[in-house]
């Protein structure tokens, strides 16, 4: 669930005076978005719509996968002419006709599979359209969420069951046993991992994911941003703000101010995960990057370990502040977690069942 309401309210000088204008932009924006899933990139492109530029917001549009299932098993390089004859002529339709119906102002694709399935041919296409940027400004919104969260929200999707064969792989998620495609090796203490340490570990190796493509491509713009903050209105213009695309849609974000997203996947599927405190979920996390640590292995900084709340004294500019992440030892966590049973989490099985191709 998103917090309920935006610690300042929003200066009516952001949004478009009725009857004004706005000036086009200078060159096509594109808008994507880097996400591990359930972050609330489905609100996100609400949020967008709302600016007062003419915008094209989608959300996972077909195909949304892209044969991500062939990347897995495959490889990048196997898989890549699949991938883009199924998504580029998609991608450019949907820009060209954003172009025509809206002035060509800003496209925004919003997915989490852009960094997993399509994001090389995206860059691919770009290089060779306009080398010098002189055509279109990238925006990559990096959307996080508080970890606990999104893990204990990924419980109820049955891709984490660790008795999946590799080769019958076909969601948007994958294991790090997809060595074609993961970065942080499993751990051999890993190998019989239950399901949340599956989802743990997709979801430390898509910071990775990110921070590789990052350095591959520093010439995008990328703005990190968290949901919670996202889930207000005050948030939302924030972000448009970092973004350049004021002014916004007064209506729109007046909408945004008295909806309340929520998280389907947890309510819906599995409301007795609601039943645990996040603090079970942080623990098991901590749990897992020990194992890591013990191992010798460098792990990146992991922003969303630490919740996002409104600050005290919130400011209209800086007005969410990050809780640090407790200094708990491994006793506490031994005891937090004692006698601790996670509803959808499925037990450990034979690795080589996962493995088996």
């Amino acid at each position: 669930m998103s917090r309920s309401a935006a610690p300042t309210p929003v200066p009516p000088k952001y949004f478009l005076a009725t009857g004004a204008t706005v000036a086009p932009l200078p060159k096509r924006r594109i808008i994507l978005t880097i996400s591990t899933g359930h972050t609330g990139t489905m609100w996100l492109v609400r949020v967008l719509r709302c600016t007062a530029h003419a915008v094209v917001a989608e959300h996972e549009p077909k195909p949304a996968l892209v044969s991500f299932h062939e990347l897995l098993l495959f490889g990048r390089n196997t898989s890549y002419a699949k991938r883009e004859a199924e998504k580029l002529p998609v991608f450019l339709s949907a820009l060209t006709n954003a172009t025509a119906n809206s002035n060509g102002s800003i496209y925004a694709e919003i997915s989490h599979m852009f960094i997993k399935s399509w994001a090389d041919v995206f860059t691919k296409w770009l290089a060779k359209v306009d080398p010098r940027g002189e055509r279109f400004d990238v925006d990559v919104v990096v959307l996080r969420r508080y970890l606990p969260i999104v893990a204990r929200s990924y419980l109820v999707d049955k891709t984490w069951d660790p008795g999946q064969r590799l080769a019958s792989w076909s969601g948007g998620e994958y294991l790090l046993y997809h060595r074609n495609f993961a970065i942080l090796p499993p751990l051999a203490a890993l190998r019989a991992s239950d399901a949340l340490d599956l989802v743990l570990g997709y979801l430390v190796d898509m910071e990775m994911q990110y921070l590789e493509f990052r350095r591959a491509h520093p010439t995008f713009r990328y703005i990190e941003f968290r949901a919670e903050e996202l889930f207000t209105a005050s948030g939302a213009v924030r972000l448009h703000q970092l973004l350049g695309t004021m002014p916004l849609k007064q209506q729109c974000v007046q909408i945004l101010q008295t909806a309340r997203p929520v998280n389907q996947h947890v309510s819906w599927k599995g409301p007795t995960l609601l039943e645990l405190p996040t603090d079970i979920f942080l623990a098991r996390a901590l749990q897992f990057l020990e194992r890591y640590r013990a191992a010798g292995v460098t792990l990146p900084p992991l922003p969303q370990l630490e919740d996002c709340v409104p600050c005290p004294n919130a400011s209209f500019a800086e007005p969410w502040c990050t809780v640090p992440v407790p200094a708990w030892t491994a006793a506490n966590i031994t005891a937090l977690l004692h006698n601790v049973t996670i509803p959808h989490n499925t037990p450990a099985v034979d690795p080589t069942a996962v493995l088996a191709a």
